[in-house]
């Protein structure tokens, strides 16, 4: 199913390190799912202009601010930290990403627990629902469909690492009309 030229989706940016085994799972997760090509680059980055002391957390929507103007304009980056992220009023996120923009943020904070999940599953779902976004979908209300708006770990786990029948329709449009 070719949603995506290969040439569109071109950065995994690692911004700190992560577990090879953990890349290594998203990439050959998402590349046949968006018919992508992942490059992936290393940035020891130093997010301290988006840790707010208070909260103990950093700020996912300032760290998209930094990657905008360094991905490429006919490309698309997704971050992946292991710092907490939050983002306005909200007590946390798993991720954030310009709905139909060019950059996404996952954070593997929350991910990274004892629960029942393996990390490399969830960390799929979330880099996928993300990338979802990126390219223009919606969260949908079916509970088993990556796209799915997750409260909480729970949440994540419960749902499929796939686009629900019609978030696949939805997505295979907008990458269509969007060539």
């Amino acid at each position: 199913m070719g949603l995506q030229p290969k040439s569109k989706l071109n950065n995994i940016v690692l911004l700190q390190t992560v577990e090879t085994q953990i890349i290594d799972s998203v990439v050959n997760h998402i590349e046949p799912l968006f018919n992508a090509y992942c490059k992936i680059e290393k940035f020891n980055l130093d997010l301290a202009f988006a840790y707010h002391q208070t909260r103990r957390q950093y700020n996912s929507t300032a760290i998209l601010a930094y990657l905008k103007p360094i991905t490429a304009k006919n490309a698309y980056s997704l971050a992946i930290v292991n710092q907490d992220l939050y983002t306005n009023n909200v007590t946390f996120v798993f991720g954030e990403a310009e709905v139909g923009g060019r950059v996404g943020i996952v954070s593997l904070a929350r991910l990274n627990t004892k629960a029942k999940g393996d990390l490399s599953l969830l960390a799929c779902k979330e880099v996928t629902h993300e990338l979802g976004h990126i390219f223009g979908l919606r969260h949908c209300d079916n509970n088993r469909c990556v796209m799915n708006f997750s409260a909480n770990l729970a949440e994540v786990e419960r749902k499929s690492n796939k686009f629900c029948p019609d978030c696949a329709h939805s997505l295979a449009y907008l990458t269509f009309v969007n060539l």
